[in-house]
């Protein structure tokens, strides 16, 4: 699994605007995975189903919160009413 940065312009609490912000993203390397099967004539597929039942597991339920990149303040990615 790999780490990625994913970004996104949102609302920012503390700067009253919209800004980019940022947060960790884990995501499975499909690509890869789909080679790896066809390369070892489908023994990977049992690696692969491995990554697939462990990677909801290690994940974050609420996945990590976003940070603006402007003042640092932290959310969780949902404006509040």
């Amino acid at each position: 699994m790999a780490k990625q940065i994913a970004t996104s312009i949102k609302y920012c609490e503390q700067c009253e605007r919209k800004t980019v912000h940022m947060r960790e993203a884990r995501r499975i390397n499909w690509l890869m995975h789909l080679v790896l099967t066809l390369v070892t004539l489908g023994l990977w597929v049992i690696v692969f189903a491995v990554v697939l039942i462990l990677h909801p597991l290690t994940t974050p339920l609420g996945r990590k919160t976003w940070i603006c990149q402007n003042c640092g303040h932290e959310s969780n990615g949902f404006p509040r009413i």
